[in-house]
């Protein structure tokens, strides 16, 4: 009676046995897993469409930064012609020009030139190559050609060309349709050689620190004298004024540390 039972149900698995390996077909993979088997990862539609938004957002966040400043930026403030702003003291005459917000010429009156003329201390003959005093270098190449093309409003122009005996107070003024607004201003002591600039400079709102850039700063190129002193660098730190020559300079470009001032040192000018 035993040996009937345990043969019953050993022909009863062999039954079931046979019957799933020779009926039943095995049920087809999923597709995710012939995904993860092949190492591929099919997104969910909820992260497809996330991430599509996501690219979306970022291809028009570049489009807005690369609109910032874009030289071709409808003029809201500033000026259609180009035109210069002279400006005479006692012992400086000075030329600004409203491209840029920058100054032309600088000559002294008290000291002549070769030809028996005021001094010129800005390098006109390379203005075509290299950058004009207080012209304004920004991270953005846009941003930077804007600044320095740009025909901006003026303020406080003397009405005449007769010496100031009084200060003077120059501002320029330019803001574009792309929210670049830049103001340049310039005070001028009508008993001395200094000049007191300040340069405010915004991107939607967003204040910049714009590189003031000197160009090839002042000299007197046309002079070339035995007598005459060459033109080198010079900077006061801790009440000690330091020289440099060209070579110097080119050897070591960047000084740090308390820096009472810095300039050029010219024949007639430092």
């Amino acid at each position: 009676m035993e040996r009937r039972v345990l043969v019953a149900i050993f022909l009863s698995f062999l039954v079931l046995y046979l019957y799933q390996a020779l009926v039943v077909k095995p049920l087809p993979k999923p597709a995710g897993a012939a995904g993860t088997a092949t190492g591929t990862n099919v997104p969910a539609p909820g992260e497809r469409a996330a991430e599509d938004r996501g690219a979306q957002s970022a291809s028009t966040n570049r489009t807005a930064d690369s609109r910032k400043a874009s030289p071709d930026a409808a003029t809201v403030i500033g000026e259609t012609n180009e035109h210069d702003i002279r400006l005479e003291t006692r012992d400086v005459i000075a030329v600004f020009t409203n491209r840029g917000a920058r100054l032309k010429s600088w000559r002294l009156k008290h000291y002549l030139d070769q030809f028996k003329q005021p001094q010129e201390l800005v390098a006109t003959e390379v203005s075509d190559s290299q950058p004009l005093p207080f012209s304004l270098r920004a991270p953005e190449e846009t941003v930077t050609t804007t600044l320095n093309s740009a025909l901006y409003a003026v303020k406080g122009a003397p009405p005449g060309d007769a010496p100031q005996s009084t200060p003077t107070q120059l501002i320029f003024e330019y803001t574009n349709s792309e929210s670049l607004h830049a103001v340049k201003q310039f005070n001028i002591d009508p008993t001395s050689y200094i000049i007191t600039f300040r340069a405010t400079v915004t991107v939607n709102d967003r204040p910049l620190s714009p590189v003031i850039e000197w160009g090839p700063a002042v000299g007197d190129s046309g002079e070339s004298s035995r007598y005459v002193k060459k033109s080198e660098g010079l900077l006061s730190r801790d009440g000690k004024v330091q020289r440099l020559a060209p070579k110097d300079i080119a050897k070591q470009s960047t000084y740090e540390g308390p820096i009472e001032y810095a300039g050029v040192d010219d024949n007639y000018f430092m």
